[in-house]
């Protein structure tokens, strides 16, 4: 068989195995692309159609890099892109290296440029086609209106489709997304892929699922915004109630949408809703520092449900310090919480002691019992941080002061509360000016264990 002959049929079987690569892993494709270079090295002159393939691989390859190695995705994509270029140098109509740019561009998130290559590619096609869908995408991602443009309702891209099924949904993806349902639009499309996979139709519905995605999950976040802001906006507990578990109706599996629900019944004081917040945050993936808040709310599970097995005890010992407190027992006082830990290792009662060595002129062992506090508890980390600051001012440590101060607006999540930095400031300023006595008052959970 002569060269030239042997060389179309092994690019024919390249691009057919290119083709069906969606659900190749990386491994694979490699392997593929190994096999394509080989055939560079074994004198098979490099050609329009060689340089293409071996473009379309490198992009295959900066797809699966996206997420997980920028540095290698720029790589990858940049190689993509050469090899493309040289495609189009060594045959200008060879619309194809168009349509690899197209993709390039769509993996940079350059829709201009993707519109452009598009354009070129479906110019030099000069065939029938239906685009329609993806123009009014990348339109949307530009925040143009898009001119009308044609397309045949026959085809799905630029294949001809006899399928009605297929057809049908591929519509139904077009109207939704005239809609702005995008849901609806994913969900057609997703069809379309089920049925193209079935009938081995060789469409890749890869592109627009990715757009559709993108657009989606920008207007989803857009709604998650308005939503936040008006969570911190209001001051009113039931307000923030109705918002969050609006928030989590949107997304459920969103991490700071979970946060804010616990925010908001804590603040009702209502704790039961945590437990199951907890367990469906526990089961995403999460950041180290996520990871680090959660452990704060399920302290606060560990709180009132360690007080709701000892009610009476605990308020009898509350009761008892604070009457001792008020006839200036401090000693006393100290040792009824003492006594008490060794019984019920509760950890309010080391907010008590932290008070009442406060009160004894005592700060070192006031921010002893303070620190105490903050390794296994959360519910009143901001009267400590407040009790911390008072401390730290008094001792001329204005630096502590402020790390404490910036600690809790963070831990706290005063911010996402609607707790401007400043008034916060303001109002620790305005305790640590303050004579006299500092005391937090013990507070009446709502908390009712699982039957």
């Amino acid at each position: 068989m002569k060269k030239e002959a042997k060389k179309d049929i092994l690019i024919s079987q390249m691009r057919r195995r290119i083709e069906i690569s969606n659900s190749m892993n990386i491994e694979q494709v490699e392997i593929l692309h190994e096999l394509m270079e080989s055939l560079m090295r074994e004198k098979f002159f490099p050609s329009a159609s060689l340089e293409i393939l071996l473009g379309t691989l490198e992009l295959k390859e900066a797809e699966f890099l996206k997420d997980n190695n920028v540095d290698l995705f720029a790589l990858y994509l940049m190689r993509a892109k050469k090899h493309f270029y040289t495609a189009l140098l060594a045959d200008n109509q060879e619309f194809q290296a168009n349509y690899g740019l197209f993709e390039a561009a769509l993996l940079e998130e350059n829709y201009s440029e993707a519109e452009n290559q598009l354009d070129y590619y479906l110019e030099k096609m000069e065939g029938e086609s239906n685009y329609i869908l993806v123009y009014q995408l990348l339109g949307e991602l530009m925040g143009q209106s898009q001119r009308k443009r044609r397309g045949n309702e026959n085809y799905i891209f630029d294949v001809k489709v006899d399928y009605e099924p297929m057809l049908c949904n591929y519509s139904l993806a077009i109207e939704a997304l005239q809609r702005k349902d995008y849901q609806k639009a994913i969900k057609h499309i997703s069809i379309c892929q089920t049925l193209n996979d079935r009938k081995g139709l060789g469409i890749d519905f890869s592109s627009v699922l990715g757009l559709l995605n993108t657009i989606f999950l920008s207007h989803q976040n857009n709604r998650k915004k308005t939503f936040r802001d008006a969570f911190a906006r209001t001051s009113n507990v039931g307000e923030r109630v109705l918002i969050a578990q609006k928030l989590l109706e949107l997304d459920s599996q969103d991490v700071e949408s979970n946060f804010l629900y616990m925010d908001a019944y804590i603040d009702l004081k209502a704790y039961n809703p945590l437990l199951e917040c907890i367990k469906r945050v526990k089961a995403l993936k999460i950041s180290k520092e996520q990871e680090e808040m959660l452990e704060l709310y399920e302290r606060i599970i560990q709180e009132v449900s360690l007080e709701s097995l000892h009610l009476k005890d605990i308020y009898r010992t509350l009761d008892k310090g604070q009457r001792l407190r008020s006839e200036g027992l401090y000693l006393e006082e100290i040792d009824t919480y003492l006594k008490a830990l060794q019984v019920i290792h509760f950890p309010y009662f080391y907010v008590k002691l932290a008070e009442a060595y406060y009160e004894m002129g005592n700060l070192e062992k006031s921010l002893e019992y303070g620190n105490h506090y903050l390794e296994i508890g959360y519910l009143y980390y901001v009267p400590i941080s407040i009790l911390f600051y008072m401390i730290y001012k008094k001792q001329g440590e204005s630096e502590k002061a402020l790390m404490q101060a910036l600690d809790c607006y963070k831990k706290a999540r005063m911010k996402e509360r609607g707790i401007p930095l400043n008034d916060w400031m303001n109002r620790l300023n305005s305790y640590s000016q303050q004579s006299g006595s500092f005391s937090v008052l013990p507070k009446k959970y709502i908390y009712k264990g699982k039957n």
